[in-house]
């Protein structure tokens, strides 16, 4: 069976001895909050693993992050953004998904999950849930 379908992937290495922090991503993001509450992002390659390619050339850029004592890295799928709800069913998007981040990067990271999950269902309502949904985030 022959399948078209490619997978979007973000991959990071920390090293805690060196404080070295690498990330890949295909068609996906990083996001990074700064202690000071100023959202950096870096995009990945545009191109899936596996999957119909338009080039054979399947390389992925491997950035070299600056992190600093607070930073906090997110790491997330498209499913968040992509969900809709809200009072006229429409997505939840991209900016107010990091505007979010932004918002609760204060908080530990237990609370950040509470946040987020309780930001979500508030604006999924009645709404099915389309997609996976993950979100990982690192506090430096």
């Amino acid at each position: 069976m022959n399948t078209n379908d490619g997978m979007d992937v973000s991959m990071i290495s920390v090293n805690e001895a060196t404080g070295e922090v690498l990330w890949a991503g295909a068609f996906r993001p990083v996001v990074i909050v700064r202690a000071d509450g100023t959202l950096d992002k870096v995009d990945g390659n545009k191109s899936s693993v596996g999957g119909a390619q338009t080039s054979v050339d399947r390389t992925f850029t491997t950035h070299t992050l600056d992190l600093k004592k607070q930073d906090t890295i997110y790491l997330y799928s498209d499913g968040y953004a992509d969900q809709f709800g809200g009072e006229k069913g429409k997505k939840y998007m991209v900016k107010r998904f990091n505007d979010l981040l932004c918002a609760i990067h204060v908080y530990s990271l237990n609370e950040q999950q509470n946040e987020l999950e309780k930001a979500f269902e508030d604006w999924r309502g009645n709404h099915e849930q389309i997609d996976d949904v993950l979100v990982v985030g690192i506090r430096f």
